[in-house]
């Protein structure tokens, strides 16, 4: 019975049945405290595995004691006592250790501008980032903005605050001061909370094609989009009719612009009733359709066509039309988009500034091709089966068309908007 006494714990060589001169040690971990004879204490003590944690460290002796049983109330004291305050985003305080707000940091929890304050210090908050213990931990971080609320991780952000970039939902959002007063404070950095960007809360239009289809109908947007139908059928009538045509147009840039504002009503048409002002509009759509269809109709005129003239094989040059008319579909869009919003017909033109807008958005631009040019194959395949019907097939043609031409300008303009920061367009 006597060997079996002296048998230490296991897993521990600190722990000793040896009852002459024990002294209390305490686990920096886990803040278990063991009973170690006095051999190996002090400077003879060597690191060994706590009983409780494991942990491998040497355990300090608690200064000013000598008992052979463990002092409960030291048992149940922290190890390391919080040393630092931090306000929470609904107001309150949290008390937390050093190791415990690196934590938060690197979690994401705790952001640049919260203010925290070490307890020695009082009531003297900073942004943590400013606190020596903690600076390294936000270099070369950029401030972002939460697009999740910080409290309900599902619900998109409906207020954002504009120091520390933290987002709130209607729910967890803190309330004014005082009643009447419209702003709000974040409390863990002091910072004002503006609304946050809508965009966060909408969807691609591929993801909500069941709206993009109803774009065309909706409410009285129907009556608009027949009358757009008749300008184009009457515009297609001859050379007289392509102010009738270009004013016809005008109503697609129109869309383009209201879309990518975020609208998804398409409204009654532009703001002027100046036919000729319409048409100036309209015409931003016919340079843009000149800039991807005139490199086609040259190629075509002086490569193929002049062979055929002249009895030679076009052979596997014909099927560069392929290429080019590929090309031509993924300038488009961009070169017509850029026209609309900006109000300026000639970007089209410019083609290092829309090949460098299409390389911003590279993904959301391919799908946006992709349903641009299934519109325009419809619309062809339509008009060359309407027209079989005397009258009233074309003007039956030129309305699907219409609505097939409010989509496309629809979903370009909406594009842009969902894309708006990574244009760069502020």
């Amino acid at each position: 019975m006597e060997n079996d006494a002296r048998k230490p714990v296991p897993g521990s060589e600190l722990v000793s049945t040896d009852v002459s001169e024990r002294f209390e040690l305490r686990c920096e971990r886990c803040g278990t405290v063991v009973n170690v004879p006095q051999a190996r204490s002090g400077t003879q003590r060597r690191p060994g595995p706590c009983p409780s944690c494991e942990a491998t460290k040497a355990l300090p002796p608690l200064p000013g004691t000598s008992s052979s049983q463990p002092s409960s109330a030291a048992a149940a004291s922290p190890v390391e006592q919080p040393t630092f305050r931090v306000k929470e985003p609904d107001g309150r305080l949290r008390e937390l250790t050093r190791a415990q707000v690196q934590r938060d940091i690197r979690a994401g929890k705790i952001l640049a501008w919260d203010q925290v304050a070490a307890s020695d210090d009082g009531d003297r908050f900073a942004p943590v980032s400013e606190l020596t213990p903690f600076q390294s931990l936000f270099r070369g971080r950029d401030a972002i903005h939460q697009k999740r609320c910080w409290e309900h991780p599902s619900r998109h952000s409906s207020l954002i605050c504009r120091r520390c970039g933290r987002g709130f939902c209607e729910n967890s959002a803190p309330q004014a001061e005082r009643p009447g007063l419209t702003i709000r404070v974040c409390f863990a950095c002091e910072g004002l909370l503006e609304p946050a960007d809508p965009r966060w809360r909408e969807k691609r239009f591929w993801k909500r094609l069941d709206e993009v289809a109803a774009f065309p109908l909706k409410e009285m947007s129907w009556v608009t989009t027949v009358g757009i139908g008749a300008l184009v059928w009457i515009g297609s009538m001859g050379l007289r009719g392509l102010l009738v045509y270009a004013v016809g147009l005008a109503f697609f840039v129109h869309i383009i612009a209201r879309s990518a504002k975020g609208e998804k009503k398409m409204g009654i048409g532009p703001e002027t009733t100046d036919p000729l002002e319409l048409a100036g509009t309209g015409v931003a759509v016919v340079i843009a359709t000149l800039t991807v269809a005139l490199p086609l109709i040259l190629f075509n005129f002086f490569v193929v066509y002049r062979g055929l003239s002249d009895g030679e094989e076009p052979g596997s040059l014909f099927l560069l039309n392929i290429p080019m008319a590929i090309a031509a579909l993924a300038y488009y869009p961009m070169a017509i988009g850029m026209s609309a919003v900006w109000h300026n017909k000639w970007l089209s033109l410019r083609p290092d500034i829309v090949i460098g807008h299409i390389l911003k958005i590279q993904r959301d631009y391919a799908i946006l091709v992709g349903f641009c040019a299934a519109i325009t194959l419809t619309q062809w395949f339509i008009e060359s089966l309407a027209w079989i019907v005397p009258v009233f097939g074309g003007l039956a043609s030129g309305i699907v068309s219409a609505y097939l031409g409010v989509i496309e300008a629809h979903i370009i303009g909406w594009t842009l908007y969902m894309n708006h920061e990574e244009l760069g367009w502020g």
